[in-house]
């Protein structure tokens, strides 16, 4: 076939995208005039006038090394095929699931206050992450409860009910729902 060619010149850095984000990648030389994606290309990469490939994968992207072909006519009208391999990576699970609200929340309690301030933590003892808050949960606290702090709660009459219900909120909005013993000092 004269006038074509399938020499395939690596003009994209090797890109690593994670499943459910978003990614734009610059050729690294000229892809030549007139880029097109060539079918069997990954519906998730698209393809700008300059050569960029913008990529976009759905979360449930399955991990692993996508090719994305593109094809593009050199000045002297020759058919011109450049690679770009995206190794895909599994999607970041919500940080609701990296966390684990601990089953007791120190309440300090002031003498002669009606309640004290439960401080929640996650993860054996550790402050919760940066942009989390907690709140009680609407349903199965029976105790009143406020939020003084993103961390923590005034707690009503914790002697009585020694335990709450709490929702943590985490900065990327996924949520964990927990019951909390209510450990009063000594």
């Amino acid at each position: 076939m004269s006038g074509s060619t399938t020499e395939q010149p690596v003009a994209y850095p090797r890109t690593v995208v994670r499943a459910g984000g978003a990614s734009v990648v610059a050729p690294a030389i000229s892809v030549g005039e007139n880029p097109t994606l060539v079918p069997g290309s990954p519906g998730w990469a698209s393809l700008s006038p300059d050569g960029s490939l913008t990529l976009t994968p759905p979360a449930k992207t399955r991990e692993g090394i996508w090719p994305v072909t593109v094809e593009t006519r050199t000045p002297g009208g020759r058919r011109r095929y450049v690679v770009a391999e995206i190794n895909v990576q599994a999607a970041a699970a919500p940080e609701a699931q990296r966390h684990e609200i601990d089953p007791w929340c120190e309440v300090d309690l002031e003498p002669g206050s009606p309640g004290g301030v439960a401080v929640i933590t996650v993860d054996g003892g550790k402050r919760l992450p940066v942009g989390a808050r907690v709140e009680t949960a609407r349903r199965g606290s029976r105790l009143r409860c406020a939020p003084v702090a993103p961390d923590a709660l005034w707690v009503s009459s914790p002697r009585l009910l020694p335990s709450v219900r709490l929702r943590v909120v985490y900065a990327d909005g996924s949520t964990d729902l927990s019951d909390a013993a209510l450990r009063l000092p000594t």
